[in-house]
């Protein structure tokens, strides 16, 4: 009798625990209102001395949202404006939490004279949601050069969703710091091959990042990805990790408690 009480209330606490994860996708919100705000941003120059911007934002409104624009202004010392660009980030829609990075760079004339620079979120709108049906297998990256050191990462990405997945492409996200912390240092993107996939079909990427001596501040990377149909299933949230040490240890009591 001890034992299925034990068994009951281990699965009680398990429906419990997994309704906790999965009532915020569940539950539509009271009050919707679309909001981006940027995550961070640095800039940099390259080996051919072009002046960089990259930064990352992340949708903290309630609704997903299409269309968001970053307003990037680049200032000589004196204060005088060189230019000023509202770029879009690198997804087209953006679902509730997650982040997309930016990337802008200045012109051949200008990039010597860059001094300072604002960045600003300009523009986005609400979406619809867009489902999920891309989820990327595997990922690894190398650096090769002397002069010149670039960054590749390489991966295999499936369309789990159940129609064709049209204009594939996967975006990395370099940090400072170690599982994607700190600040972003760098941002490229590649696209599937083939760029077109079939339920259950398999693509390969490459994406090459130029860190042109920067190589020490390229700590880590985040992947996401996108088609014109799907958005990327995320990976299984860190925030989970104790509450499923904490079933996977009940269960190894009940057990120990069956041998007694």
């Amino acid at each position: 009798m001890l034992r299925h009480k034990n068994l009951l209330w281990l699965t009680v606490l398990g429906v419990l625990l997994a309704v906790s994860w999965l009532s915020p996708l569940l539950v539509s919100p009271v009050r919707a209102a679309a909001n981006v705000t940027i995550v961070s941003y640095s800039s940099y120059r390259d080996y051919y001395n072009y002046y960089h911007v990259v930064g990352e934002v992340q949708n903290t409104g309630d609704v997903p949202v299409k269309d968001v624009f970053v307003s990037i202004t680049l200032y000589d010392a004196g204060g005088g404006v060189l230019e000023s660009s509202d770029e879009e980030i690198l997804l087209d829609t953006l679902l509730v939490g997650r982040k997309a990075p930016f990337t802008y760079t200045a012109s051949e004339e200008n990039s010597p004279y860059v001094s300072s620079y604002d960045v600003s979120v300009s523009s986005f709108e609400s979406s619809s949601d867009k489902p999920l049906g891309l989820l990327i297998l595997s990922s690894n990256f190398t650096d090769a050069g002397y002069v010149i050191i670039v960054r590749t990462v390489m991966g295999d990405i499936k369309n789990v969703g159940s129609g064709l997945a049209l204009a594939v492409k996967v975006v990395a996200t370099f940090y400072n710091g170690p599982g994607g912390t700190g600040s972003v240092v760098g941002v490229s993107a590649g696209v599937s091959i083939p760029v077109n996939l079939n339920p259950q079909a398999v693509g390969s990427f490459t994406i090459i990042q130029d860190i042109t001596g920067r190589e020490a501040l390229f700590v880590s990377y985040i992947l996401t990805a996108e088609s014109l149909e799907y958005a990327l299933v995320p990976e299984f949230p860190s925030s989970m990790i104790p509450l499923v040490f904490v079933v996977i240890t009940l269960a190894a009591s009940v057990l120990a408690k069956r041998k007694i």
